[in-house]
């Protein structure tokens, strides 16, 4: 394995908190509607370029690698690793349920025990969408053993304990979800008024980790990049400009296609092009590009340390926002500003409830 630079060896990497505030604010973008990108109902400049930055705005892939550049190289332990996904699993059913009744209150609507359940166990919906990421990263974690005893490629006297780790996940993500689902259709048999039951299914397959393939790769490429750092960091500014000049490759795909069949092709169909990973390689390099300038770091560093108490509020905020004062959307810098302030709220809202003792595991992980 490579030697690392003694720029990565701080206590704190300065261009993964850069990375994701960008990752974090991409992710704001897409919630808050800054991008309008149907250039089909209006073939404006503006809204073509809006096509472009909208299937380049996916801050998701950006902190799936985070996590794989941060956990793959670092030790390992089974009950530490249980713990955290029990935890993740708990911030599922917490936020699920803070979402479903802050918005819906937002919204005047009536919520009892049975339609809070329902938004949870349907999640991600209306009121829970951005949770989709957490369930994916928990069935990430699923399998999350078995690569990093692939990425460290040695044998040791644990070697059983992962055999059997991996035998009952697959055991149960077969034969063990194939007997739920039978067993709730039996129930459903005796009692069809069991509405509820039915939902249980689509809530268990969110987690199934045989069926997560992209964040696995965004994940996995981040190890990659811990391996090659060296290579990377020293043809940073050429894997920046290749990476965002391939962009137009997916761009003028995109653009073809929606001409050609005279409908808006689905902007988020770049997170599963090829161009994606060159994309999070290029963003990379970004950060370590950013790393030599360090603008702001303790801006920044502030920021990263709430990214994920941004993630939590911010969409109940654009609801409140909304209600609240109804503005004009159809320009594109009204938009642009109402991202900064949902921006800019979450991250003062993170921060209040990180000194809170007894509640700041929520925004965590």
């Amino acid at each position: 394995m490579e030697k690392i630079s003694s720029v990565e060896n701080t206590q704190r990497y300065v261009y993964i908190d850069f990375l994701k505030v960008i990752a974090i604010f991409l992710v704001i973008t897409l919630h808050t509607g800054l991008w309008y990108p149907n250039f089909l109902a209006n073939r404006s400049s503006s809204n073509i370029i809006q096509f472009f930055f909208r299937i380049i705005a996916e801050g998701v892939p950006v902190f799936v690698m985070i996590n794989g550049f941060l956990l793959l190289p670092k030790g390992f332990e089974m009950e530490k690793h249980l713990k955290k996904m029990k935890k993740i699993f708990i911030l599922i059913i917490f936020w699920a349920s803070v979402m479903t009744l802050l918005k819906s209150f937002i919204a005047g609507i009536p919520v009892n025990i049975d339609l809070l359940i329902k938004n949870v166990l349907t999640t991600p919906n209306r009121n829970t969408g951005g949770l989709w990421f957490l369930q994916s990263l928990l069935a990430l974690y699923f399998v999350f053993p078995i690569l990093k005893k692939a990425y460290d490629s040695a044998l040791d006297d644990n070697a059983f304990d992962y055999y059997k780790y991996i035998f009952v996940l697959t055991l149960f993500f077969t034969v063990g979800i194939n007997l739920i689902k039978v067993l709730i259709d039996l129930l459903m048999l005796n009692n069809k008024n069991m509405t509820l039951i039915k939902d249980v299914m689509p809530f268990i397959y969110r987690f199934n980790p045989l069926a997560n393939g992209y964040f696995i790769l965004f994940f996995m490429i981040g190890g990659f990049i811990k391996k090659q750092f060296l290579f990377f960091e020293k043809n940073k500014w050429q894997f920046f400009f290749f990476g965002m000049i391939s962009q137009l490759v997916p761009f003028y795909w995109g653009y073809r296609v929606s001409v050609t069949k005279n409908q808006l092709i689905s902007t988020s169909y770049n997170y599963s092009t090829i161009f994606m990973p060159i994309l999070l390689i290029a963003l990379f390099c970004l950060s370590l590009i950013y790393d030599n300038k360090r603008i702001f770091p303790n801006v920044i560093s502030s920021i990263s340390k709430n990214v994920f108490g941004i993630f939590f509020v911010h969409g109940i905020i654009i609801d409140f926002l909304r209600h609240i004062y109804p503005f004009n959307e159809n320009y594109f810098y009204i938009r642009l500003f109402f991202t900064c302030i949902v921006f800019i709220v979450s991250y003062l809202i993170s921060v209040v409830l990180q000194h809170i003792p007894r509640i700041r595991w929520i925004v965590n992980l």
